[in-house]
């Protein structure tokens, strides 16, 4: 079983491109066209099992809660079907957000599609973290899409895209970084555009 802890530090730029495309193929793959994500329907869509920590065996929630007080995943084998498969938990103690639940979920999702709980298993810890984190944090509120929005301030955000007071304050900055590179969008964010109808 691999846990993921939470930490993380600066990728190169061209990783942070390679995790952009991904997320696009993401959201061509789940059929995502609107905001905010759902992150239990995309879970779904890539069939991987979405499980509450409050649906554990203690001795499996204890060990949950060891590795993250929010989630975590694991590549599992079902004796059942004679197939491994991607298994996310997640913490669903009363007073937890919603919006915190949903990128915990998109955090576990990155783990799984970047290969973090097989091909890159070895990878250093803090950037399998840093990497999960943008992948959750660039899906739920790609700065394209708040300029689409018109978002003028943090509270925009938290309004259009169901994200955190904290969350959104993060994002914004983002959203402002991509403004000052200038206007001209890559061809990926195109793309990313036409899929959700405004470009």
């Amino acid at each position: 079983m691999l846990f993921l802890p939470r930490r993380g530090v600066r990728l190169e730029n061209e990783r942070y491109e390679e995790i952009k495309a991904d997320i696009i193929d993401m959201y061509e793959e789940c059929d995502v066209h609107s905001f905010p994500l759902n992150a239990f329907d995309i879970a779904d869509k890539l069939h991987y099992n979405v499980i509450p920590y409050s649906e554990l065996p203690i001795s499996k929630r204890l060990e949950c809660y060891t590795a993250s007080k929010d989630g975590c995943s694991e590549l599992d084998f079902n004796a059942t079907t004679q197939m491994y498969e991607y298994n996310i938990y997640y913490n669903d103690t009363l007073g937890i957000e919603n919006s915190r639940v949903h990128f915990t979920i998109m955090h576990e999702v990155g783990h799984i599609r970047l290969g973090h709980l097989d091909d890159d298993a070895d990878k250093d810890e803090r950037y399998k973290e840093s990497e999960a984190n943008f992948y959750a944090a660039y899906s739920i509120a790609p700065p394209p899409m708040i300029n689409s929005y018109d978002c003028s301030c943090p509270d925009d955000l938290v309004q259009y895209f169901n994200i955190s007071d904290e969350m959104s304050g993060y994002a914004f900055e983002r959203y402002l970084k991509w403004l000052n590179c200038g206007r001209y969008y890559k061809d990926y964010e195109i793309h990313m555009m036409q899929l959700f109808g405004v470009a």
